[in-house]
């Protein structure tokens, strides 16, 4: 997927420059706005592309081997009885 964003950052850029350099060159409104237009639906595809890479990196990072989702590696579920649950509640409790 790096490489597909790699090849999307190159027209995408190259595009927004001249979108942006155009009116200082002289260059028609239309053509500037199409420029500005195409640069814009361009960066939109690849933030939606990086922003699903960040979030399936950050999906695999919270897994380790052989866990299950919504168990939280370390703590004994056996030992969590209402009472201390009650007390721990507004303070951080040991072990």
């Amino acid at each position: 997927m790096l490489i597909v964003l790699s090849c999307l950052s190159v027209p995408l850029w190259l595009t927004m420059l001249v979108a942006v350099t155009a009116p200082l060159t002289g260059a028609s409104p239309t053509f500037t706005s199409i420029a500005n237009g195409a640069g814009l639906l361009q960066l939109q595809l690849w933030l939606a592309l990086v922003t699903e890479q960040v979030l399936r990196r950050r999906d695999r990072s919270n897994r380790t081997a052989g866990s299950r989702p919504g168990v939280i590696p370390g703590v004994d579920r056996s030992r969590a009885t209402p009472m201390r649950i009650a007390r721990c509640s507004s303070r951080r409790c040991g072990p």
